[in-house]
C-alpha cells in the first residue's frame, strides 16, 4: 500500500519494489490501469485493476503527475463473441514528478520545456525505464545528452535544441513580439491605433528586434546545455554514455521529417 503521509520521504513511492515498476509501465506510452495490471500481475485474481495499480494512479492524478488521452480505444468482447471498440481514458506519467524530485536544482521554465520535449520521443522514454528506478533513468538520459554528449559528440544536445526551437518557433516569436509591443506601446490596442506610416516603421523595428532575439537564442544554446548539465550533475553520478543510441534516434527522426 502506498504511504500518503505528508511526512514521507519525497517521492519514495517511486523507489519501492512494486511502485517503481508501475511507474515505468505508465511512463512509456498512454495506457490503462487494466493493461498495466495484466502486464505486471498476470496471475492476479482480479481481471481488471489490481489494487496497488489503482492506488498509484489515484495518487499520481492527485499530485498532477498524470496526463490523460481520451481519444484512444480499447477492444472489448460482446456476449456473442464479436468484438467492438470503445473509447477509454488512457494515462501516462508526465515529467512533473521528476521536476518535483529535482526541485533543489530549480530547472527554469524553458529548461523544463526542453526536457519535456526530449521525452516526447518514445525511444527515450523507453531508455529511461532501463534505470533501476525511473528518476535515475531520467537522470541518466539527461546526463548523457547534456553532460557527456557535448564533450564527445555535441551534435546530440544541439540537435534536440534545434528540434525544440524549430517546433516552438511560432510561439516564441509571438510571445517575444507581444512583449516588445507591450514594452514599447503599452498594448496591442495601441499598436492597432498607430497611423499607417508609424505602424510600418514600428513593424520594421519589431522585425529587426526579433531577428536579433533569435540570434541571441541560438547563441545561448551552449549556455542552456551547460546549465541543464550542471543541474543534472548536482543530482547524480554519470554512467556510461551510449552515443549510438541517440544518433539512431536522430537519424530515424530525420528520415520521418524528410519523408
Amino acid at each position: 500500500m502506498i504511504n500518503t503521509n505528508e511526512n514521507q520521504e519525497h517521492l519514495d513511492y517511486f523507489k519501492t519494489f512494486h511502485e517503481k515498476d508501475i511507474a515505468k509501465a505508465f511512463f512509456v506510452d498512454f495506457t490503462t490501469g487494466s493493461e498495466v495490471s495484466r502486464k505486471l500481475y498476470p496471475d492476479a485474481k482480479r481481471k481488471k485493476n489490481v489494487g496497488i495499480v489503482s492506488n498509484c494512479l489515484i495518487l499520481w492524478k492527485k499530485l498532477g503527475y498524470i496526463e490523460v488521452n481520451n481519444n484512444l480505444k480499447i477492444t472489448k468482447d460482446n456476449e456473442n463473441g464479436t468484438k467492438y471498440s470503445q473509447k477509454m481514458p488512457h494515462y501516462r506519467l508526465n515529467l512533473k514528478f521528476f521536476f518535483d524530485y529535482a526541485s533543489k536544482v530549480e530547472f527554469n521554465k524553458n529548461e523544463k520545456e526542453i526536457i519535456k520535449f526530449i521525452f516526447g520521443f518514445e525511444d527515450i522514454r523507453k531508455k529511461a525505464c532501463l534505470g533501476k528506478i525511473l528518476v535515475e533513468g531520467i537522470e541518466n538520459v539527461l546526463a548523457e545528452i547534456f553532460i557527456t554528449s557535448p564533450k564527445s559528440d555535441g551534435g546530440v544536445a544541439r540537435y534536440f535544441l534545434t528540434k525544440y526551437y524549430g517546433a516552438n518557433l511560432k510561439r516564441i516569436v509571438k510571445q517575444t513580439g507581444n512583449q516588445y509591443i507591450k514594452n514599447n506601446l503599452g498594448s496591442q490596442a495601441n499598436f492597432k491605433m498607430l497611423p499607417k506610416k508609424e505602424k510600418e516603421v514600428f513593424k520594421s523595428e519589431l522585425i529587426g528586434f526579433l531577428k536579433e532575439d533569435m540570434g541571441y537564442i541560438r547563441n545561448s544554446w551552449e549556455d542552456e546545455i551547460e546549465s541543464i548539465g550542471n543541474k543534472i550533475l548536482t543530482l547524480k553520478n554519470l554512467n556510461n554514455y551510449d552515443s549510438d543510441f541517440y544518433w539512431n534516434i536522430i537519424m530515424k527522426d530525420k528520415t520521418i521529417v524528410s519523408s
